[in-house]
């Protein structure tokens, strides 16, 4: 299951039309194509924060969607026992 969730990760975080690679060891950037990226990530060369954790941080960039805001069970409450008075009267 490790491999597979590995897999699913990768998919998500390497896009089909990108082709740079960032190497962290040599500093350089790369040219190669999205199979030859999540070839070298299975081997461990790259994208090894993945292997733990499908989103590294919580900025806007990595989570790309909005956040789930609720609203607070007393307002909730609130509007629930407004309806029901309203429908008795």
């Amino acid at each position: 299951m490790k491999k597979v969730k590995f897999l699913r990760r990768l998919k998500v975080w390497i896009k089909p039309n990108d082709t740079r690679y960032y190497d962290p060891q040599t500093y350089r950037i790369y040219f190669r194509s999205r199979a030859e990226v999540i070839e070298a990530a299975l081997r461990g060369e790259c994208y090894t924060f993945l292997r733990t954790t499908g989103r590294p941080c919580n900025c806007y960039m990595c989570s790309e969607y909005e956040k789930y805001v609720r609203e607070s069970k007393q307002k909730i409450d609130k509007q629930i026992w407004q309806q029901i008075t309203d429908d008795n009267n």
